[in-house]
C-alpha cells in the first residue's frame, strides 16, 4: 500500500501545473481614457496567457461609490474589456481576477453630454509632452485634451542653436496639431548646457533662431514664450534676458506669421528680475504679460488662488505696457503621494475642487485672459504631484473637472462677481449662448443662495456622476443648496 502512494504522489508531480492567466497592463481602448458619452468605454488588458478566463469589476465614483460591475470573459494575451455605455462622470476601474484585485491604478473620465467648448474660451492647459510623455502616447494625449475641452495647450521644447534638427520638435507639434488643439509653445534654454547648445552672446543668431522656429511652425503654433522662468536660469541676468528676449520677438514677428509672444512667466514672481525685466522696457515687445501661480495642497478642502501675484500682473502690464491681457501660463496644486506616486482620494478630490475655484478666481475676479492648468500629465517635482494623470497615463478627476468648465462655460466672459453671501461665493460668466455660474462654499456644511431667474436653471457638480439636475424659479427666483464642492449652473434664456 504504502508503494502504491508513493508512485501516485510521483504521478502528480509529472501533471502539468495550470497557473491562471496573470493580467499584467490595463490600457483604455481610446486615448488616455476619455470617452463621449456616445462611445463604448473598454479596456485593453495584457495578459500572460492565452487562454480564457472570467474576469469581475467594479467602477466607483470619487466617493468609493461603486456605479457600475459586472463579469466579462477575456481571451488572449491582449484582450478587451467592454464595460458600455456610461454616464457622464470620472470612474476608478477595479478588476479581480479569482477574488483578487489587480493592483493596476486604471480610471475612465465620460465628457458631459450637454454644451460645448469655445474656441476662444480661456480654459487652457499645460503638456509639456516632448520631455514627460512617450512618443506612443503622444496622440493619445492630443487626443485627449481636445475632447475635454482644452483650448490653447502650452508646450515646450529645448532649443539650441539655429542649425537645430526640427526632427526633435516636429513629433510633439504635429501631435497636438493633428487633435485640433491651439499651440503656446515654450522655448526653452537649459542653463546647465547654454554655453555648450545655448546662448553664446549672439544676439542675431537668437534673432535668426527664432524668426525661422516661427516660420517653420507658422501653422501649428499660435503663440511663442521665450524661456520659462529665466529668473532661476543661471545663464541670464535680468539685463542679459532683457536683451535675449527682444531679438527672439523681432525674430518671431519678423517671420511674418503674425503670431503672440511674450517672455517667460517667472517662478517668483514678485522680485528684482522682474522689475528690471520691466524697466528694461520687454513690455513693447510683449503682446501679453506672463503669470505663474502655484500652491501647496491643504487638505482642508477649498484652497484660494493667489490673487496678489495675479494682482501684480495687471499692475505691471498697466504700468509698463498698455494693459497687454495677463495669461496665468503656469497654475498648479503640488499633491501629497504614496510610494506608487498616487495621491489619496481626498487629495484628487481637492485637486478638482482647486481646478475649478482657480479658474474661476482666475478669470471672473481677476480678470485673467488666459489660464493654463498645470499640467494635465504625469508629474512629480520634489516628490509631489502636480499632474492630472498617472504614470501609468491614467485620468485623475480633474479632467471630468476640466470638461465641466470647458463644456458649460463655452467662452466664459466674465460678468461679474456674486454680492457677499457669508462664505458663499459666485462668479458670473458669459458662455457665448447664456450665461452660467460657478457657486461653491469656502466651509464644510451647506448653505441656500438665491438668485434671480426666469426660466429655470441646469445645474451639476464636477464629481461623479454629474447628473443634471433643474432648478425652477418660483416668483422668478431659484433656491441653491451650495456646498464646498463646487457647482455650475448655465441658466435658461
Amino acid at each position: 500500500m504504502k508503494k502504491i502512494q508513493i508512485l501516485i504522489s510521483a504521478l502528480l508531480c509529472l501533471l502539468p501545473v495550470l497557473a491562471h492567466a496573470e493580467i499584467t497592463d490595463i490600457r483604455p481602448d481610446q486615448n488616455i481614457g476619455v470617452y463621449r458619452q456616445s462611445e463604448t468605454v473598454s479596456f485593453r488588458l495584457t495578459r500572460n496567457s492565452a487562454d480564457s478566463e472570467t474576469v469581475s469589476y467594479v467602477l466607483e465614483d470619487m466617493d468609493g461609490t461603486v456605479r457600475y460591475s459586472g463579469k466579462n470573459t477575456v481571451s488572449g494575451e491582449d484582450a478587451v474589456l467592454e464595460i458600455g455605455i456610461l454616464k457622464s462622470g470620472w470612474y476608478r476601474l477595479k478588476i479581480y481576477e479569482n477574488g483578487n484585485e489587480i493592483p493596476i491604478f486604471a480610471s475612465a473620465t465620460v465628457l458631459p453630454s450637454t454644451g460645448t467648448p469655445a474656441k476662444n474660451s480661456p480654459f487652457s492647459g499645460m503638456l509639456v509632452g516632448q520631455y514627460g510623455v512617450s512618443e506612443d502616447r503622444k496622440a493619445d494625449f492630443s487626443e485627449a485634451l481636445h475632447k475635454v475641452g482644452v483650448n490653447r495647450v502650452r508646450d515646450a521644447a529645448l532649443w539650441c542653436r539655429a542649425e537645430y534638427d526640427y526632427q526633435a520638435l516636429e513629433p510633439n507639434i504635429a501631435a497636438l496639431a493633428n487633435g485640433g488643439n491651439e499651440q503656446l509653445l515654450t522655448v526653452d534654454l537649459q542653463s546647465q548646457i547654454a554655453e555648450e547648445i545655448g546662448y553664446n552672446g549672439n544676439l542675431f543668431e537668437v534673432y535668426r533662431m527664432y524668426r525661422n522656429l516661427a516660420a517653420r511652425f507658422s501653422d501649428e503654433v499660435s503663440a511663442w514664450e521665450v524661456i520659462n522662468e529665466p529668473d532661476i536660469n543661471s545663464a541670464f541676468s535680468a539685463d542679459i534676458y532683457s536683451a535675449y528676449y527682444k531679438a527672439a520677438a523681432l525674430g518671431i514677428e519678423n517671420a511674418g506669421a503674425d503670431k503672440i509672444k511674450s517672455f517667460g512667466g517667472m517662478c517668483s514672481p514678485v522680485n528684482t528680475f522682474s522689475d528690471i525685466l520691466m524697466q528694461n522696457d520687454v513690455m513693447t515687445y510683449a503682446d501679453y504679460y506672463n503669470a505663474h501661480t502655484h500652491r501647496d495642497a491643504s487638505g482642508k478642502g477649498y484652497d484660494a488662488l493667489a490673487g496678489s501675484i495675479l494682482s501684480r500682473s495687471k499692475r505691471m502690464s498697466a504700468l509698463h505696457g498698455e494693459n497687454q491681457p495677463v495669461w496665468v501660463t503656469e497654475s498648479g496644486l503640488r499633491m501629497q503621494v504614496d510610494e506608487n506616486e498616487l495621491p489619496s482620494a481626498e487629495i484628487l478630490r481637492e485637486q478638482a475642487i482647486y481646478l475649478t475655484t482657480s479658474f474661476a478666481e482666475s478669470i471672473g475676479k481677476y480678470g485673467m485672459n488666459n489660464h493654463f492648468w498645470f499640467l494635465m500629465r504625469h508629474y512629480i517635482e520634489e516628490g509631489r504631484e502636480f499632474g492630472t494623470a498617472s504614470k501609468n497615463c491614467m485620468t485623475y478627476p480633474g479632467y471630468l473637472a476640466f470638461a465641466n468648465l470647458s463644456y458649460r462655460l463655452g467662452e466664459a466672459k466674465p460678468i461679474g462677481e456674486m454680492s457677499a453671501r457669508g462664505d458663499v461665493v459666485g462668479y458670473f460668466f458669459n458662455t457665448g449662448d447664456g450665461d452660467a455660474a460657478i457657486l461653491w462654499k469656502k466651509t464644510e456644511g451647506e448653505s441656500y443662495v438665491q438668485l434671480s431667474c426666469e426660466n429655470g436653471a441646469e445645474v451639476t457638480d464636477v464629481f461623479g456622476i454629474t447628473e443634471i439636475k433643474r432648478a425652477m424659479p418660483a416668483n422668478g427666483i431659484v433656491n441653491l443648496k451650495v456646498t464646498s464642492d463646487p457647482l455650475i449652473v448655465r441658466f435658461d434664456g
